[in-house]
């Protein structure tokens, strides 16, 4: 929620942040992969948790969702790329963050 995102929907299994892509990224995302009837792409992250042996798994997934201009929705899976390497250090940070207490 620091970095701006939203929450879309919560169980008590999964979480769904978004938030739109600003700036010169988002822009060069839509020129390239739609067209002007585009809407403007959004970031989504997903968290999946499992809990295991007393212990919490969480798995993420970073996507860009962007409709085109006949309302189908563009999925492009992000996760393997530098977004997925930020969103681990997230998890990892908020791991730390949890064990110390802080």
């Amino acid at each position: 929620m620091d970095s701006g995102f939203i929450l879309i929907s919560d169980t008590e299994y999964n979480i769904v942040l978004s938030k739109p892509w600003d700036g010169a990224g988002g822009l060069l995302y839509q020129v390239l992969l739609g067209n002007a009837y585009s809407t403007k792409p959004e970031w989504n992250i997903r968290l999946s948790m499992v809990t295991l042996n007393n212990s919490t798994r969480i798995v993420a997934q970073s996507v860009v969702k962007m409709k085109n201009g006949f309302g189908r929705e563009e999925v492009n899976d992000m996760t393997a790329g530098k977004s997925g390497e930020e969103l681990q250090q997230m998890l990892r940070s908020i791991k730390a963050q949890v064990e110390t207490g802080k």
